[in-house]
């Protein structure tokens, strides 16, 4: 055995590695791996006080800054800062050595999952997309053999394809063929990790998505993501991320569905089912809790629709919402699903005859909470604007509508909705007895 008193940085160095991989291991578990990484570091940082240049510490440490915000990202905290230090330290390891594969597909991975931060935050991904597909296209350069380099270019090119299919884009469907075509030849080439699963039905998702944005049916399309998730579940029932991205393209058909006027209600329960697995085998996956609250909500408006009582529904929505806040306190968009449920449930409140203030009080509150942990989306500003105008909060109202116009990518219909409130609040404004 080797002395550690004559080699600390070997003993430092092994130290770190263990710590890294009992990190991964947290992860896997869906446990946080918070502490694990942090140790890791630590080690590393003072590995490289004792040999500044050392290679192994450099791409030690980069490697870790990276993973640990891939653990951020699971566990929902405020990630853009962390993957910028990673891209960094990757960074100045690939000016050092640009023919490091490894690294190559790391940061193509780092700068993919950056940009679906962006995505999340209804922001414009392409710039740190774009990066990431071509790091994978400079890792298929390197190693045309390499499967995960067309995973990692076929991931980037998704997420491209998803942000155009927000913003209703016909080129959606270009780039998610792409991506299908990527995480084909992956397949090809022997990647065969389960997550080639999990991206190859986001990409028929979203395939699904840009053919209805040109007025196709997209049912086969989600279909066929339905299909490759349940042989991924198949071929191992316990993870618990396949369950959760099946319930959301179980959630797309069903709207596809509802639009086509075919009974969506299978779907919804199925979808509902699948984030219950979900949460079952990961009970502190905040994100399933919250998509479960979003699944709920939609079911309480079909629920309404047929004239049945919504409102159960929506009070379940918001045990789930609370449960993740009571794991994650500061999850910004828990608190965003919270208040458009609790506007639904003021609104469903008038038309019953319940008195609905309280519900409209608390879906302010619970907007403001986001808006405030940095969640701007278009919904959230609309749930503010909305709750303020039944409120009579005329100024205050006038303004968050004036904010929501800013958000980039609304439609026209929205655009003049707004226009027309703002209109209607400075009328009865001038003229309170209206």
């Amino acid at each position: 055995m080797p002395n550690n008193a004559s080699d600390p940085l070997a003993e430092l160095l092994r130290s770190a590695a263990a710590h890294f991989s009992a990190a991964e291991d947290e992860l896997r578990n869906s446990r946080d791996p918070e502490r694990e990484f942090r140790l890791a570091l630590d080690d590393y940082n003072e590995a490289l006080l004792q040999s500044p240049s050392h290679p192994a510490a450099l791409r030690g440490r980069a490697v870790t800054l990276v993973k640990r915000a891939g653990g951020d990202l699971f566990f929902r905290r405020d990630t853009l800062e962390r993957w910028d230090s990673g891209i960094t330290a990757l960074d100045a390891e690939l000016d050092r050595d640009p023919a490091q594969l490894e690294l190559l597909l790391y940061r193509a991975e780092a700068r993919t999952c950056r940009a679906r931060c962006e995505l999340d935050h209804e922001h414009d991904p392409t710039p740190d997309a774009q990066k990431g597909i071509a790091d994978g296209a400079a890792a298929v350069k390197l190693d045309g053999t390499c499967g995960e380099a067309y995973l990692r270019r076929g991931e980037a090119r998704l997420v491209v394809a998803e942000f155009m299919a927000r913003r209703q884009q016909h080129d959606a469907l270009g780039q998610s063929e792409l991506a299908v075509a990527d995480f084909v030849e992956a397949e090809r080439r022997g990647y065969r990790e389960l997550d080639l699963y999990l991206h190859r039905a986001m990409a028929h998702r979203c395939h699904g998505v840009a053919r209805e944005i040109r007025e196709e049916n997209p049912i086969a399309s989600f279909d066929k993501a339905i299909a490759v998730l349940s042989e991924a579940i198949r071929l191992d029932p316990t993870r618990p991320a396949t369950y959760g991205e099946r319930a959301i393209i179980q959630e797309f058909k069903a709207k596809a569905l509802l639009r086509q006027r075919v009974d969506p209600f299978p779907a919804w329960s199925d979808a509902i089912a699948d984030y219950s697995e979900n949460i079952r085998r990961a009970p502190s996956d905040v994100q399933a809790y919250v998509h479960r609250a979003t699944a709920r909500v939609y079911f309480s408006q079909l629920l309404a629709a047929i004239g049945r009582n919504p409102l159960p529904e929506l009070a379940n929505a918001i045990d789930d919402c609370d449960e993740a806040l009571r794991l994650h306190p500061d999850f910004g968009l828990a608190y965003s699903v919270r208040a458009g449920t609790f506007k639904l449930q003021g609104d469903i409140e008038a038309q019953v005859g319940q008195n609905p203030r309280t519900s409209y009080e608390r879906a302010l509150k619970e907007a403001e909470i986001a808006l405030l942990r940095g969640v701007r989306t278009w919904s959230v500003l609309m749930t503010r604007a909305q709750s303020l105008q039944i409120l009579e909060k005329r100024p205050e109202a006038a303004r968050a509508y004036e904010e929501l116009s800013k958000v980039p990518g609304l439609s026209p219909e929205v655009l003049l909705y707004i226009k027309e409130q703002i209109k209607r609040l400075f009328d009865d404004e001038q003229d309170p007895a209206r």
